[in-house]
């Protein structure tokens, strides 16, 4: 039996469907793409609302409140971390948030005062666990949210007491991806660098050295022009590399991002 080939037409509609496939799975993953960006946008919103009416009800950021004080208003004891700083000595009620101590209580106070949802312990001992030490995102299950003061030990990004785009002493909540074979830390890339410009923008001013939300390049990536068009890790920048620009080109996850708090 002679077997017939397509017509014109008949291949014409083939194609349109085709192309129309195509056109929904493109659709479907920017849309979802979005979804996941505006996850981050809410995830931020969460934590610095429930940061900030902490402070504004107790006098005192989360994860920086005293045994005595946590024992007062929530029936707890603050638990017990460790941190080695060449710059300061901890104590509690300073405004400073060292991440290895200070940022996994900030998630328990909050929870204890009713302003978020999981199940955080308050309490670093060898690793970093989504919803339990660190800040759940709605990203992905891979990324979590940490607080730390610029310029200070003790901040899990390998930043030291460094200036971070030259500034010190600012309270940032700092979104990264946990290392999987060194997951103690969650320094990693987790959005590429259009991601990061498109929040930034939205937020900010869309410079990832300026303003209140700021870029740097993930510890998995390396430091040479990922993330921005800093040739280095921002805890390396000077006045002299001038203002900074996404490096929107780059089609990977090269970017952790730091969000600049209140107080």
């Amino acid at each position: 039996m002679q077997q017939r080939g397509f017509s014109l037409v008949e291949l014409s509609i083939v194609l349109i469907i085709i192309g129309l496939l195509i056109a929904g799975v493109s659709s479907g993953s920017k849309l979802i793409g979005q979804a996941k960006l505006r996850a981050v946008i809410s995830d931020y919103n969460t934590y610095k609302n429930a940061y900030n009416t902490f402070y504004l009800t107790y006098d005192v950021l989360p994860g920086d409140m005293s045994a005595t004080g946590a024992l007062a208003f929530f029936g707890v004891t603050n638990k017990s971390s460790t941190c080695t700083s060449s710059t300061i000595s901890y104590a509690s009620e300073d405004n400073i948030l060292l991440s290895m101590v200070d940022s996994p209580m900030s998630f328990w106070h909050m929870k204890l005062a009713d302003l978020i949802g999981g199940n955080y312990d308050g309490e670093y001992l060898t690793a970093e666990e989504v919803g339990v030490t660190v800040g759940t995102s709605g990203y992905n299950s891979n990324a979590g949210f940490s607080f730390f003061t610029l310029g200070l030990d003790c901040n899990q990004w390998g930043y030291s007491n460094n200036e971070v785009y030259e500034m010190s002493y600012k309270n940032v909540l700092a979104l990264g991806k946990i290392q999987t074979a060194n997951f103690h830390v969650e320094d990693n890339s987790v959005l590429k660098p259009v991601d990061a410009y498109n929040i930034d923008n939205k937020l900010d001013d869309g410079l990832p050295n300026s303003g209140i939300i700021l870029a740097d390049h993930g510890i998995d990536v390396g430091n040479s022009q990922q993330c921005t068009s800093l040739s280095s890790y921002a805890s390396g920048y000077t006045s002299s590399d001038g203002t900074l620009s996404y490096m929107a080109t780059n089609d990977y996850a090269a970017c952790r991002m730091m969000f600049v708090m209140n107080f």
